[in-house]
């Protein structure tokens, strides 16, 4: 589905995400990236992971749930108007089921592969239902700040700070 080649990545104005060897995502895995708080994690995702899905968008559909979805929700809320959804779109959990009502629909249009993103949600488990039921053409990456049950399932993507000081992180 994506790799992400190794390599220093600028994210911010000195600061750095060092990918050590490369990243492979494919579809029927399940990816986990772990680290403290502000280690990167969702810079990561922001910085480098979406904007190489974006290379081809019509490789893949991407379903990305955001860590802090308050712009996200009012975006989806209205949205959801548009497209006669009958249900609210009022808090995470209504997002969540209002992204995979829109995806259901997509799909329905035209098969392609999903990337499903996950970013420290408390409403992730219809995604994770929907990829267990669909892994064959889908893609799960969770971020979370510790193991999960059953981490021999996951591919864990680490991400800690290197160098605080100097604004150096490693993803591996």
């Amino acid at each position: 589905m994506l790799i992400i080649p190794p390599g220093r990545r600028c994210l911010y104005k000195d600061f750095e995400l060092d990918i050590p060897e490369a990243l492979q995502f494919g579809t029927s895995q399940r990816y986990l990236i772990l680290g403290v708080n502000g280690s990167g994690k969702t810079s990561f995702i922001r910085h480098i992971l979406i904007p190489a899905l974006l290379e081809d968008p019509e490789r893949q559909y991407i379903l990305y749930v955001e860590q802090q979805m308050r712009g996200q929700l009012l975006a989806l809320k209205a949205h959801a108007v548009f497209h006669d959804y009958q249900d609210q779109v009022n808090d995470e959990a209504g997002a969540v089921e209002y992204l995979l009502f829109d995806l259901r629909r997509c799909l329905q249009r035209q098969r392609r592969p999903v990337m499903l993103i996950i970013d420290e949600s408390t409403a992730a488990q219809p995604l994770r239902d929907h990829w267990a039921a669909n892994a064959d053409s889908s893609c799960l990456l969770e971020v979370s700040h510790r193991d999960p049950d059953g981490q021999e399932d996951w591919n864990l993507i680490e991400v800690t700070l290197q160098h605080p000081g100097r604004g150096g992180m490693v993803a591996k």
